[in-house]
């Protein structure tokens, strides 16, 4: 019988481990593949008929949110979470907000918080290697940086964010696996609602900094919960996407708008999607309905006032 002697097991598991972390950081936010790609069955996992998903100071929107949402998301195969939050009219919606889903890359937005409010703790400004390593995370998605920025802020710092934005169901994955992050939508809502308004967690510069980044993701990932927005400024956005044996492709969207009258976050999360590109088309005519419903309810408010 070979024995293998232990210093050589260690390097035989720290390679195992490498080599896993590296395959899901790859994955988390890789080149969407071609839609022929799998062909595997989906799980389902339909709304409840007609259950109270939005509050607002404003009922008939509510009502008007409530109606277009069932109906999409009765068509929908895959598991899907929504949460939406409008400052302006006071509108909530939140669907199986609380269900944790696997972060792929959105998780990259509570790593870039995490940091800032690392250095600010500190007392000190990014360096300039923090800031390219941070700008390729975001604007490119980019893995290896990403790694990075994770291993330094060390767990203790993500978890210290994660408990100062109000993420209480956020777990962080384990060892170097972030893109294994158990996120729910109504989490990453509370971590938008950081980079819209005024808090103790993040200064402005802070706040301004995370939502120019998101800004300017590169126009080839720039899907998702954009679509069907009306305003001319830029969204801030970013989204991730990862392929597992279980629950199939999870494909994520969050992002925060701006325009006349409208200033609101949306989060949309699934997973059970059997191809890429239905959990993408899933996630986007939701948007269209959100992005729809809220336009068309701010324009005959207008028309109303101008009218009086």
């Amino acid at each position: 019988m070979l024995t293998v002697p232990l210093p050589l097991r260690a390097r035989c598991r720290d390679l195992v481990a490498g080599v896993a972390a590296f395959l899901i950081s790859f994955y988390a936010s890789a080149t969407p593949p071609a839609a022929s790609h799998r062909e595997e069955a989906r799980a389902t996992s339909p709304p409840a008929a007609q259950a109270r998903i939005c509050t607002s100071a404003q009922p008939q929107l509510a009502r008007q949110l409530e109606r277009n949402l069932h109906r999409t998301l009765s068509q929908n195969a895959g598991s899907v979470a929504v949460a939406l939050q409008d400052e302006h009219t006071h509108t909530h919606c939140a669907f199986r907000s609380r269900v944790p889903f696997d972060s792929a890359s959105v998780v990259k937005v509570t790593v870039l918080g995490a940091l800032l409010h690392q250095t600010s703790l500190a007392r000190r400004s990014l360096t300039a290697e923090e800031r390219q390593l941070a700008a390729s995370m975001i604007t490119h998605s980019d893995n290896a940086a990403t790694s990075v920025l994770w291993n330094r802020i060390g767990r203790s710092g993500l978890e210290l964010f994660a408990r100062a934005a109000g993420m209480h169901s956020t777990r962080f994955g384990p060892g170097g696996l972030w893109g294994l992050t158990q996120i729910t939508a109504e989490d990453q809502l509370a971590l938008l609602a950081l980079l819209r308004t005024r808090n103790a967690v993040l200064d402005d510069t802070a706040r301004s900094y995370a939502t120019n980044l998101m800004r300017h993701v590169v126009p080839e990932q720039r899907w998702g919960v954009t679509a069907g927005f009306p305003g001319s400024s830029p969204a801030a956005v970013k989204n991730g996407w990862l392929p597992r044996s279980q629950r199939q492709w999870r494909v994520h969207s969050i992002g925060t708008f701006h325009a006349e009258g409208a200033s609101y976050s949306l989060v949309i999360l699934s997973d059970g999607n059997r191809l890429f590109s239905q959990g993408k088309d899933s996630i986007e005519e939701l948007a269209r309905v959100i992005h729809e419903g809220l336009e068309k309810y701010r324009k005959n408010t207008h028309y109303e006032l101008a009218s009086k």
